[in-house]
């Protein structure tokens, strides 16, 4: 069951709730197509399997089950990888498609398709935004759009960098903040610590955002 640790300052909210959207996702139908071979290799019999003379090349990419592990959020355990996940949040009243939901996640257990973990960012919207934190919770919905990760660090550094999280201030009344806003800061507030954060540059992060939605609209991912 996901823990839900809310901070709302006085003077201190997303446009949208990202893991618990009360509307319908208008978003255009995924384009259709194999994405990743999902049929196992051939068995072969050993007894009549060619015995080579020279070590075949090592494969390029590794074929992997889209339920085993993942092994970009999970491939140390000693360590967490923080991503960045974006929502699709539909379209405003005038059809204009609506700033996505971005949040910081990092993911403690679950495979590729159903990870599961830890959820930060700004819920709420311009009137009540507010710091929330899931913990145990599922980490993808129907909105999901793209995941980036961003930084690496040490399983007993969470509590640290969950104290920051909550430090980042949450700003009320501006219709130039939003989640998308929130998350930049907590990425700067990482760097400032001196964590390996990836992308840092609010230009950079808008860029590789974009890139995955675009490749989730492609099929790509």
């Amino acid at each position: 069951m996901a823990r839900r640790v809310y901070w709302s300052p006085s003077v201190l909210h997303c446009p949208a709730d990202l893991w618990q959207p009360s509307y319908p996702s208008p978003s255009p139908p995924r384009p259709k197509g194999c994405h990743r071979c999902l049929l196992p290799p051939p068995q072969r019999c050993p007894a009549t399997e060619p015995k080579l003379t020279k070590p075949s090349a090592a494969p390029t990419h590794e074929a992997r089950s889209i339920d085993s592990p993942s092994s970009a959020a999970m491939a140390d355990d000693d360590t967490y990888v923080l991503e960045i996940t974006q929502s699709w949040r539909g379209k405003d009243y005038m059809g204009n498609i609506m700033p996505l939901h971005w949040a910081i996640t990092a993911q403690t257990g679950g495979t590729d398709r159903i990870p599961t973990g830890h959820i930060y960012n700004a819920a709420g919207n311009i009137d009540t935004f507010f710091y929330e934190e899931l913990h145990d919770t599922p980490l993808r919905n129907a909105n999901w759009r793209g995941t980036l990760a961003v930084c690496t660090i040490p399983k007993d550094r969470l509590p640290d960098v969950e104290r920051m999280f909550a430090r980042v201030p949450v700003i009320r009344q501006d219709r130039n903040w939003n989640c998308q806003n929130w998350v930049h800061a907590a990425l700067r507030e990482l760097k400032d610590h001196e964590f390996d954060v990836k992308v840092v540059s609010w230009e950079g992060l808008k860029r590789a955002m974009n890139e995955l939605l675009e490749a989730w609209e492609n099929g790509d991912i």
